[in-house]
Parts: structure tokens; sequence; C-alpha cells
């Protein structure tokens, strides 16, 4: 083809009068022939692009193959596996689909790792996060009386086989008197009851699971039910709920009913991508009305589908208009009149 349109070329440059032309030369009009400066204008379209790759670079298959397809274009590539083409990469012709959000898990860099048997009892009796492995967020002025130790910041301790590893907070909520936080329906939301992970594969990815990897996304891991998963499919999962805003977070097995709260998620992501999650929420639960703000204290209060909603500073408000109730208003009025 571009040695046809090569010599046709060639015969559209002006012929000198002393050539002698041929029979054969001679274009005849009757035949319908494609113009030729269409052709060549049009010539880049007819050029095959190949990006250029290494060709020493193999072919490197992911460290997780998501089963389930929603959870597959929020894999977070490896350095390993970051700018190496794949057999399941999305080709030019396909349509891409906007990146989910991504979130992060806790830093990798712990402040640092302390024998588990050198830790005071009372860090055990003290208050759980609502996860496994058993995880305690340790703020910064309580951290001499738990950990024996004075932190100079507020830490996520979380245990690690015989160690327990004290990572630092870069937000922690202590800081922000004001900051509300969403009410759960499960206020005495408790830590799940696993004695023993005895689990080495992810039912999800089919990824081994070791709490001694280097591989943080290969960390067990489990909120309030004890449903174990890798902290990589936790992640993607809540990564593709905030996308589709379907919050808050539901448990990745089927038929748990229990969703991702707040405090239990602060053992698994970073304080930046909790803050995600926790706005994101907040704004889906205020859309759908599921959430209100008491006009008195601006509490978050959590509606659960009833009429009237009572609030921890005492007042009584409608779920529907966010209203103090004249219910309780009446009471009140009749109340101090009372002798």
């Amino acid at each position: 083809m571009r040695g046809m349109l090569k010599r046709e070329c060639i015969l559209l440059n002006d012929i000198p009068e002393d050539t002698d032309i041929d029979d054969d030369d001679v274009i005849d009009d009757e035949h319908h022939y494609v113009s030729l400066a269409t052709v060549i204008s049009d010539l880049n379209s007819l050029v095959l692009r190949k990006d250029k790759r290494d060709r020493g670079a193999k072919r490197v298959k992911p460290r997780y193959r998501f089963i389930d397809e929603i959870l597959k274009p929020v894999f977070v590539p490896s350095p390993r596996t970051r700018g190496i083409e794949r057999d399941d990469d999305p080709k030019d012709d396909e349509t891409r689909s906007p990146a989910p959000a991504r979130v992060m898990s806790i830093p990798n860099e712990m402040t640092t790792g302390l024998p588990l048997a050198s830790v005071p009892p009372r860090l055990h009796a003290a208050p759980r996060l609502a996860c496994f492995p058993p995880t305690w967020e340790i703020h910064a002025k309580g951290s001499l009386r738990l950990l024996g130790q004075d932190m100079s910041s507020c830490v996520i301790a979380k245990e690690y086989g015989e160690e327990l590893r004290l990572f630092t907070v870069e937000d922690c909520s202590s800081t922000h008197p004001l900051r509300l936080l969403l009410p759960f329906p499960t206020l005495d939301e408790k830590p799940p009851i696993i004695h023993s992970a005895d689990v080495d594969h992810c039912e999800i990815c089919d990824g081994e699971m070791d709490m001694r990897s280097d591989v943080r996304l290969s960390h067990l891991f489990a909120f309030s039910c004890p449903h174990i998963f890798c902290s990589g499919c936790w992640l993607a999962h809540i990564s593709e709920s905030i996308h589709n805003r379907k919050l808050p977070a539901a448990c990745l097995q089927p038929s748990c009913p229990l969703t991702v709260s707040f405090s239990a998620a602060k053992g698994l992501l970073s304080s930046r991508s909790n803050e995600t999650y926790e706005l994101t929420t907040i704004d889906v639960l205020k859309a759908v009305e599921r959430l209100i703000t008491c006009p008195e204290c601006k509490r978050l209060l959590y509606t659960n589908r009833s009429l009237s909603v009572a609030c921890p500073c005492g007042a009584s408000l409608c779920s529907q208009c966010s209203s103090i109730s004249s219910l309780l208003s009446v009471t009140s009025l009749r109340s101090s009149k009372s002798p």
C-alpha cells in the first residue's frame, strides 16, 4: 500500500513536455478513482502506531487478582508492576471508568515497636477499637499510663504477633474538640471475639494472608464482625463504596448486615483516608435524610427512620425537619410553670 501511494504521488508532479506517454498511462475517466489528494491528506490515519515498550521488561502479573470485577479497577500497583503492561490492562479504544477514590492504610513508618510482654497490663483493659487484630487508639496524654512511655503525639497501637507496633496519627480527633463524629446505630460496638485467626488465604482474592509479611495489603483484618479478609480487599471495597456513594461501607461478607463504623476504620485507614470516609458518609446520609443536626448543640444524630430523635444534650428533634419537637417544648413550659 505504501509503495503504491508513493508511485502515484510521483505521477502528480509536472510531466515534462518531451516525455513519451503510453496508452497505459492515460487515465480512463469512465472508471471511479479515489482522489489522491484525499488519500494523501488522510495518510496519517492509515499508519498503525504502536506504543514503544521495553522489550526487556517481562510481563508481571499483579500481586492481587480480585475475583470480584468491582474490586479490580481499584487495584493499587506496586512499584514492581507500575508502568509495565499487563494482560488485563484496558486497551486504548476501551472506555475507562472514572477512578475510584483511593484510600490508604495506616502509614508503614511506625514510631516504635514494643515487645508485647513489656506493655503494662492496663493496656489490655483499656477500650479497644472494634477491629481485629487488637488495636487501640492512644492519645498523647494517656500514653505514659497505657504504654509506659510518654509519646509526643497520638498513636494507633496494633498487635503484630508478639510485638506491639505504634503508628503516629497525623490528625487525631482529640486535637479538634469541635469535631463531630457520626453516632452509628450500634453505639456499644464491641471488638470481634477471635481467639486465633487460623485462616491463611483471603476468600475474595485468594491471596495469602500473613501478619509477618512486609506487604501491608496481605495483612489480615476484620471489623466488629468476625469476617476476616486481607487488608488489600478491605481497602479496595471501601474505595469503591466511596466512589459509588454507597455508605457506610458494608461488610465484605454478603450475609453480614454490619457496616464499617468510623471508630473501627481507624484501625485500617490512615488519618486522611479516615477523614474522607467520615465526611463522605455524613454527606450521603444527610442527602437521604438519615442524619440530622441538633440546633442546640450542633451534634450529628442518626435518625434510624424514627419520627423523633433524642439528643444527648436533652433536646428532642423532629427527624423530618430537624427542629425541636413541639411536644417537648410544651412539656418543658408546663414543668417550668408548675410550683
